[in-house]
């Protein structure tokens, strides 16, 4: 990181000190986080996408988008001014003649969690550039305040329509960092579903009361995995909300939970030795 990117002016926010962008290694603390995410910045759910692979809610850029949902004070935040040829989903390609996708929502979250770090608007040792403080912008100043408020509302505003983090940061040339999200994403999902599963069967042994809501809240985070585990979570936790015996339904979980772990356990250690 260059002298000039680490004596910009920063914030702690959601992540601890020391704290990486990529991975969840605790998902109770992830699904934490996203309410905390929420209720702080006013943001509407169906606005971000949240996977535990990266480690905070990530808001979903458009062309133009003012966030003007958000809470005012929040938008000193990078996550919500990243420059929309890097904040946009790539389209891609997977073979000659096949028709182009956009990144999955897993997929776009790593880049943009590798964009944050390598341009250093987030470090785990000092957190996240405020970018309000770089525009001399004081959301606790009532005429600040109320300037962001008009702006949001498609006025013009001098300081903010002047941001551009290209100022202050380098991000990725010739789409490195896709390139690199798509040649990490197993290695990434694979660690992140063998976390997710460990995590929730420690939960269970903790609290076994809660089984059900573990098992739904594995269904979810584990969507994506390829296997049957999520359906067998999903369905099992259907069965506990609609009175089923915790003696047959419970294992069920627990099966499902071992056999994601057991999969990809070996995928923590890969990551740990990178």
């Amino acid at each position: 990181m260059s002298t000039a990117v680490a004596t910009l002016p920063r914030r702690r926010f959601l992540l601890d000190e020391g704290e990486k962008i990529l991975v969840s290694r605790d998902v109770l603390t992830a699904a934490k986080r996203l309410m905390d995410f929420v209720h702080e910045t006013g943001i509407s759910p169906e606005d971000i996408v949240t996977d535990p692979v990266v480690a905070i809610p990530v808001p979903i850029h458009a062309r133009g988008k003012r966030f003007d949902t958000v809470e005012p004070d929040s938008l000193w935040n990078p996550l919500f001014w990243l420059p929309e040829d890097v904040a946009l989903r790539i389209r891609i390609r997977e073979t000659e003649h096949a028709e182009p996708r956009p990144e999955t929502d897993a997929e776009w979250a790593i880049r943009i969690a590798l964009e944050l770090t390598g341009s250093g608007l987030y470090t785990p040792e000092e957190g996240w550039v405020d970018v309000f403080a770089l525009y001399g912008i004081n959301p606790d100043d009532p005429g600040d305040l109320e300037a962001i408020q008009a702006w949001q509302a498609g006025l013009p505003e001098e300081r903010l329509d002047a941001i551009d983090l290209r100022q202050h940061v380098t991000f990725s040339d010739d789409n490195e960092a896709f390139e690199v999200a798509q040649e990490m994403y197993p290695l990434l999902m694979s660690a992140q579903w063998a976390f997710t599963a460990a995590r929730l069967i420690g939960a269970i042994e903790e609290d076994p009361a809660e089984i059900a809501s573990f098992a739904t809240l594995g269904a979810a985070m584990l969507d994506a995995e390829p296997s049957d585990a999520p359906d067998r979570l999903a369905e099992a936790a259907d069965a506990l909300n609609d009175g089923g015996a915790l003696a047959e339904h419970g294992p069920k979980v627990l099966d499902a939970l071992d056999d994601v772990l057991r999969q990809y356990v070996d995928a923590i250690a890969q990551l740990d030795q990178l």
